[in-house]
């Protein structure tokens, strides 16, 4: 059965969808549709109760528990009648989520180029991929972008990164040769904005969030770039609603709207992103102000081979695209431990100050015990202190539950949160306690691994498709850097970008002081470095010689697939560096009888380790003779094989006894007729 159409039911639907888009008007009728859609992306996170929940988690999140720009809970505050009550906020929830997020910012994300071909110039590509992704994710502070939406996710469900490329940035550059006649114009560079979950409208309903058809992004932007660049709209520009003035957008409460009137002259624009599909094969891109008046509209459609809307999720719900975020499992008690706090300083403040009680006609003066608080009653009991500051214990037993209840329900334990259990001792056990959290977070690591590694491979894709010219940047080591020159055609052969978290034992100051031990009881390393990784938590001095000499052996393989012959030393690790030239040798492109240029690759590939062989021989053959014990002289070569014949080798001897020991095998019969034995 084939599910087609005629061409005439073809075009029938194709009216019916143009009638229904939206996504298709032009003008200024375009923009109202797109303010529209963000409007109603607004209604419906409040008529749901998203926005309100949203707003509550960032408020426990910042200690903002008052909702107000100049009443935060970051002292203690009184409330109630007469101010007689304290409430109070020991945010463990911050800090649990502090702890969540370190998983995957607290190292760099490994990135690893996956391209086309296995060519030589296809992987001379990937390498030049690794470096301009390094080069980005320091430089352009890319990866700051990456984790400010780690931690949008876990306060907002999901976080957000638009990753786009500007025309407008980057350093300028001549576009005509004749220096008579040069132009300066921009080169271009990729940029980066963090919009949060209130400002990224989309289809929740649908399966993934490659299915998105369209996404509408709010952004605020100053309003002295937009008359720059728009200058034919400048009425519009001036007319528009700023940040302070706009309802719908969500707001933190950490400043003053009145007085950042002053300070701030950001203006909101809105942006459609629409993929490319069967009905709007090019795709669209458009800005709008608030205000429906359409600034830009891409002629080219959609300028980026996807939507260059990146989501990060802790978790994916199942029945929609909000995600989910352990946020959720922890407020709750997160207010009720602010209640059990504020009622033990309630009390501590109120009564801290002695009450003496005392019967009437005691003939007490008060003045006698000035700074306490004395009451009369009619009795005979003596006078006596009253103590009111005794807070119960199930009180105190209440909190200690509460904190420990929120570690378990998010998975977090208490060695990565810098709490060691007496009964824990040594560091493989400290190690294994402190992995659990990250092996809890495993959805977590692999939506962050998926959300890095998506992000690189699109900004490759818009180097490689907008990149005007040559440019260089710096990679930088631990002691150098190196300027190096790159062009979009570089580019051409890589597929995609695959993002690997390091070692969930290098996360924690226990796995580290683990690993630093295990190489110690090696030998690999000494005691200073062992005692360095313990005072500073930094395995760094330990591994950088080992990665530093493998490091360069691979970027002496590539001077090897270039031509070039690399020099050979006598420090040279000679049997790492035949080792790991040898495996360029395994490549069938270098094993092609007919390519002139693959055999002399080969050839050089040869001749260095031939050299290494060489090198390593002589310094076996110049290995000074061990001195005798006592100042004896070292036996000549003559007595040395005397006594070698004397004194057999312990093998040898080994081999010789067992040869005497072994049983007899039974031999063939004598042939009669000839007098010889039968021939087996």
């Amino acid at each position: 059965m084939e599910f087609t159409n005629t061409p005439e039911e073809i075009d029938e639907n194709i009216i019916e969808i143009e009638t229904n888009n939206p996504w298709i008007k032009e003008g200024d009728e375009l923009g109202a549709e797109i303010v529209d859609y963000m409007r109603s992306w607004t209604k419906y996170l409040q008529n749901c109760g998203l926005y309100q929940k949203w707003v509550k988690h960032s408020n426990y999140y910042y200690n903002n528990y008052n909702n107000a720009w100049n009443n935060n809970t970051t002292s203690i505050q009184t409330i109630g009648e007469g101010n007689r009550f304290y409430f109070m906020v020991a945010n463990h929830l911050r800090a649990i989520g502090k702890n969540h997020i370190s998983l995957a910012t607290v190292n760099p994300p490994v990135f690893d180029i996956k391209a086309i071909n296995s060519d030589a110039d296809t992987q001379k590509a990937s390498l030049i991929g690794n470096s301009v992704i390094d080069y980005y994710m320091h430089e352009k502070k890319l990866r700051q972008y990456m984790n400010k939406a780690v931690e949008q996710a876990w306060v907002f469900d999901a976080g957000f990164a638009v990753t786009e490329w500007d025309a407008n940035e980057g350093r300028e550059y001549a576009t005509d040769g004749d220096s008579l006649r040069q132009e300066e114009k921009e080169s271009g560079d990729i940029v980066c904005f963090n919009p949060t979950h209130f400002d990224v409208a989309y289809a929740p309903t649908r399966d993934s969030w490659q299915d998105q058809d369209a996404v509408v992004v709010r952004q605020f932007v100053p309003k002295q770039r937009l008359l720059s660049r728009y200058p034919h709209l400048a009425d519009e520009i001036n007319g528009a609603k700023g940040r302070m003035f706009n309802d719908d957008a969500f707001r933190n409460r950490a400043y003053n709207d009145l007085e950042l009137q002053s300070l701030s002259d950001e203006v909101e624009i809105i942006k459609l992103f629409h993929r490319k599909t069967e009905w709007m094969p090019q795709g669209r891109f458009a800005i709008a102000l608030n205000t429906g008046t359409l600034l830009y509209d891409s002629p080219t459609g959609l300028p980026y081979r996807t939507i260059p809307v990146f989501r990060m999720v802790f978790e994916e719900q199942i029945n929609n695209l909000h995600g989910w975020s352990p946020i959720n499992a922890v407020v709750p008690q997160q207010e009720a431990l602010n209640m059990v706090n504020s009622t033990i300083v309630t009390n501590q403040a109120n009564y801290g100050v002695q009450y003496v009680v005392a019967p009437n006609g005691s003939n007490i003066n008060p003045n006698s015990i000035a700074g306490l608080v004395f009451l009369e009653y009619t009795g005979q009991v003596p006078p006596q202190g009253m103590n009111l500051t005794q807070t119960p214990g199930e009180i105190y037993n209440y909190r200690q539950e509460l904190m420990v209840d929120m570690n378990r329900i998010t998975g977090t334990s208490d060695v990565s949160r810098g709490e060691v259990p007496g009964s824990l001792q040594s560091g493989s056990a400290l190690a294994f306690v402190a992995s659990q959290t990250a092996q809890n977070q495993g959805p977590f690591l692999q939506n962050f691994a998926q959300f890095a590694g998506d992000i690189a491979t699109a900004m490759l894709k818009m180097l490689r498709q907008y990149m005007p010219e040559d440019r260089t940047i710096a990679i930088f080591g631990k002691h150098q850097s190196i300027p190096k020159s790159f062009r979009k055609d570089d580019l051409v052969n890589i597929d995609r970008v695959i993002c690997e978290l390091g070692n969930i034992m290098t996360h924690s100051f226990a796995g580290r002081a683990q690993i630093a031990g295990e190489l110690l009881n090696s030998g690999k390393v000494d005691a200073e470095g062992y005692l360095q990784v313990i005072t500073t938590g930094n395995l760094q001095p330990m591994i950088e010689g080992p990665l530093e000499e493998i490091n360069h052996i691979r970027r002496e393989c590539e001077w090897l697939q270039d031509g070039k012959q690399p020099s050979v030393l006598q420090l040279d690790n000679h049997a790492l560096h035949i080792q790991e030239k040898r495996k360029l040798l395994m490549r069938p492109e270098f094993r092609m009888p007919a390519d002139n240029a693959a055999l002399q690759i080969q050839k050089n590939i040869m001749q260095n380790i031939i050299q290494h062989q060489q090198m390593m021989s002589e310094l076996q053959k110049g290995q000074p003779q061990i001195p005798q014990p006592g100042g004896m002289p070292a036996p000549t070569q003559q007595e040395s094989a005397q006594a070698s014949r004397a004194n057999p080798a312990p093998d040898q001897q080994r081999i010789e006894q067992a040869g005497s020991s072994m049983p007899q095998m039974p031999q063939m019969p004598i042939n009669p007729q000839t007098g010889a034995r039968a021939q087996p």
